[in-house]
């Protein structure tokens, strides 16, 4: 089935302003009770209902994918896109070429618990060398780098009276004090939502320059850290006109 018009939405019409679908027929054409009519209205519907309750759905199948398009993940503390992100942003600029009418919202998130010790991980990492260790020093978890997590561990707060009064508890390793000192390491807000922001702009620049997408075509939304969304590290997309 093919109509020209655009009343049915973005989501639906081509570059050349068409809406062309296949629409599966099952029956008897030549029994009086079939309604071809039927048919093809409840194909639109169903067309339209998932246009505006899965519209990423209807852009994978524009490219053959069955990946999740609408999420892009990224590794903890980092806004760097694997090659899998890649992939995954490549089809969906693929997607958004044949429907150049739509636009992306790119909203960054965060997973509060791996993005924050990945965070207080590279904090303590960067005083370690501004204290002058070596960046293989702290790689190899040499001797220095144990007496000076030692010096950090024993720094924190009722480690330096419990350790005076009680000669029972066993010394915990330089992991375990490498740990401890890493939990105590306050990640601020701005870091969070910096970070976040950081992989909508990622994943916007590599849609742009990679994926031939226009610029104006993605708007990055602005980010809350302690928002409710923020379950998974990554971008969740939502379609616009």
């Amino acid at each position: 089935v093919t109509l020209t018009g655009s009343n049915f939405g973005p989501m639906l019409t081509d570059a050349n302003g068409v809406i062309d679908l296949a629409v599966p027929v099952s029956g008897n054409v030549g029994n009086p009770k079939f309604d071809l009519g039927k048919v093809i209205t409840g194909a639109f519907v169903n067309l339209i209902t998932k246009a505006i309750t899965a519209p990423f759905n209807l852009l994978a199948r524009l490219v053959g994918s069955d990946d999740d398009l609408q999420r892009i993940n990224y590794s903890a503390g980092s806004s760097e896109l694997d090659p899998q992100s890649r992939n995954k942003l490549l089809e969906l600029s693929q997607a958004l070429q044949k429907r150049p009418k739509l636009k992306l919202v790119i909203g960054g998130r965060l997973d509060p618990e791996t993005d924050r010790r990945k965070l207080q991980q590279e904090l303590l990492r960067s005083a370690l060398l501004a204290e002058g260790l070596s960046e293989s020093a702290i790689d190899e978890r040499t001797d220095d780098w144990a007496a000076a997590i030692a010096a950090r561990y024993q720094a924190l707060p009722g480690n330096a009276t419990d350790n005076a009064t009680d000669n029972t508890t066993p010394e915990p390793s330089p992991t375990v004090k490498a740990r401890k000192v890493r939990d105590q390491i306050t990640v601020p807000l701005t870091a969070l939502k910096a970070l976040a922001e950081d992989r909508a702009a990622s994943t916007k620049r590599f849609l742009v320059t990679e994926g031939q997408l226009a610029a104006d075509r993605a708007v990055i939304e602005k980010t809350d850290p302690v928002a409710e969304n923020n379950t998974f590290s990554g971008v969740a997309m939502t379609v616009d006109t």
